[in-house]
């Protein structure tokens, strides 16, 4: 469901609720390394979409150092 789990909780800025998810998840290994592939699947995903849009330009990936 696109209103519940991980991902809905990154998209909604729900801190509080992964930090508790973080903590129950990572005191089991198994549950831990799902939950590590779940944020891991979400981060390619989201940034296949950045690299995929064309209407960004190459200068908003650019880094401006002082």
């Amino acid at each position: 469901m696109d209103s519940s789990g991980l991902v809905s909780m990154i998209r909604n800025n729900k801190i509080a609720d992964i930090t508790l998810l973080y903590s129950i998840f990572s005191k089991r290994l198994k549950s831990f390394e799902l939950l590590k592939r779940s944020l891991g699947d979400f981060i390619v995903m989201e940034g296949l979409k950045l690299v995929k849009d064309d209407k960004l330009k190459n200068e908003e990936f650019l880094v401006q150092l002082i």
